[in-house]
């Protein structure tokens, strides 16, 4: 399971750090998984209500809306990982 927010961070990523030969077969590597992939997420104007919002933003309010209710989350982000283990949730 992904979000529509963590695909565009990974599509800009890519496409901000990759080029030539690289970029052409991730992206077409990239193409054929999001046909593979479930998508959830919370409304936009809903992850701007919550309290985190300022502090981490869009992507990661959505991640830790949605994870609460049943999601393993793997990142590197510091503050989305304290804030898992804040509210209990697996990360």
């Amino acid at each position: 399971m992904t979000t529509p927010n963590i695909l565009t961070e990974t599509n800009n990523l890519a496409d901000n750090s990759l080029s030539g030969r690289v970029r052409d077969e991730y992206f077409a590597s990239f193409a054929s998984e999001l046909r593979l992939m479930s998508e959830s997420y919370v409304p936009s104007g809903e992850v701007a209500k919550h309290s985190t919002f300022a502090r981490l933003g869009l992507t990661d309010v959505g991640i830790e809306m949605l994870a609460g209710r049943e999601y393993l989350v793997v990142t590197n982000d510091l503050d989305l990982m304290f804030i898992s283990k804040g509210s209990g949730w697996a990360s």
